[in-house]
């Protein structure tokens, strides 16, 4: 599991997985299998522990939590502004194009 240790500000985390963007709060649990993303802004920092690490996200930064297991933090360099959600998008695609899921078709036939 991966551990919020402390945060400074807003600290935003979005779940891709599961559907939710919520705010950072000390002492959370998020999932090391999940698809999560760690987000900070202009003003706030966070410290993280994952795998027994900590991480200290220093303004404008991020952490990329894969379904893979794969962890990985950077700059996203990106100021917040209007709404979350648009910022919130913004950084995914600057981080590279969504997975998206592929709807199996079990029919494959042709139709006569």
């Amino acid at each position: 599991m991966i551990r919020i240790v402390a945060i400074q500000g807003d600290v935003l985390i979005e779940d891709r997985r599961l559907g939710y963007m919520q705010m950072a709060q000390p002492g959370m649990l998020l999932e090391d299998r999940g698809d999560i993303l760690v987000v900070t802004n202009t003003t706030s920092r966070a410290t993280i522990n994952a795998g027994g690490i900590d991480v200290k996200l220093g303004p404008l930064s991020l952490m990329r939590i894969r379904p893979d297991g794969r962890t990985w933090w950077d700059r996203h360099g990106l100021a917040p502004f209007g709404d979350a959600r648009w910022w919130i998008d913004l950084i995914w695609d600057k981080l590279g194009p969504r997975e998206r899921e592929v709807a199996v078709n079990a029919g494959g036939g042709v139709r006569g």
